[in-house]
């Protein structure tokens, strides 16, 4: 059975916004610049895959044992917006957590995610979508497929081609990831499973690329609208 769940995640075009302005990308910005070169064919403010920022429960987690909703001790509640919304993430995230496995992967239905989405206070600035991992079988609220860890937040597409930030590429040794990207369609992810497999596997031959902990780590992952 191919795992599947869904997210709320950060418009491309913010998502883009945050990571170029961010400390780290401002001391890297001639690297940044090259690859943008290099890459001329891809537009990354179109990026739909899931290597974008989660909306996400911080600061706030359910203690079950006590039946109360807290907060990190150092967290300032002023820094945070949508915290009704965050805090219905919380409750979701204890009811659906994992005990004792190898990833605790959360999976989150639609309904879950929109009980969230609901009261979030700019909604405009986030998407529902869903992945499917494994999932060849497309339809029309099919955008594409991506590589990367399921249900969270690293991605190699984006990792190498969007917004590097863990494991970017080493530019003597890309070309043949070059012509991989240049299959990408316009939501900048692989329109066949078998593309994204096939990036996949190039992908994990790289020494400079992130490495799996276990085998199968990396998995590929189909992206739909809902």
């Amino acid at each position: 059975m191919n795992r599947s769940g869904h997210i709320i995640i950060l418009r491309p075009d913010l998502d883009k916004r945050n990571y170029e302005s961010s400390d780290f990308m401002q001391k890297n910005v001639e690297l940044l610049d090259r690859l943008r070169k290099l890459l001329n064919f891809i537009n990354p403010s179109n990026y739909r895959g899931t290597g974008r920022e989660f909306f996400s429960s911080a600061p706030y987690f359910f203690d079950a044992d006590e039946g109360i909703m807290k907060h990190w001790d150092t967290a300032d509640l002023k820094t945070y917006d949508s915290l009704l919304a965050r805090q219905q993430f919380a409750k979701l995230e204890e009811a659906n957590t994992p005990q004792d496995t190898l990833d605790d992967l959360c999976f989150f239905s639609f309904a879950d995610m929109q009980s969230v989405y609901d009261l979030i206070d700019d909604k405009e600035k986030y998407e529902i979508v869903e992945f499917i991992e494994n999932e060849t079988t497309t339809n029309s609220k099919t955008l594409g497929f991506d590589v990367g860890y399921l249900a969270a937040d690293y991605l190699v597409i984006a990792d190498t081609a969007i917004k590097p930030t863990w494991h970017g590429p080493d530019f003597d040794d890309m070309q043949d990831i070059v012509e991989h990207l240049k299959q990408l369609n316009e939501h900048c992810l692989f329109p066949t499973l078998q593309q994204a497999n096939s990036y996949r596997e190039l992908y994990l031959t790289k020494s400079w690329g992130e490495k799996e902990m276990y085998e199968g780590q990396f998995t590929t992952i189909q992206i739909r609208t809902t």
